[in-house]
């Protein structure tokens, strides 16, 4: 394996890892948010 092919391989992993961080943190909130109010108004009544 060269350098490059080294280097490339590290950097795809760290923004895999930036982009799967940034969809769990904000696309599961939405999910958790709208479980969060659906409970909330079952709770009301």
């Amino acid at each position: 394996m060269t350098v490059v092919t080294i280097v490339v391989s590290i950097a795809c992993f760290i923004v895999g890892g930036f982009a799967s961080y940034m969809f769990f943190k904000y696309g599961l909130k939405n999910k958790y948010d709208n479980i969060l109010k659906e409970a909330e108004t079952e709770a009301e009544v």
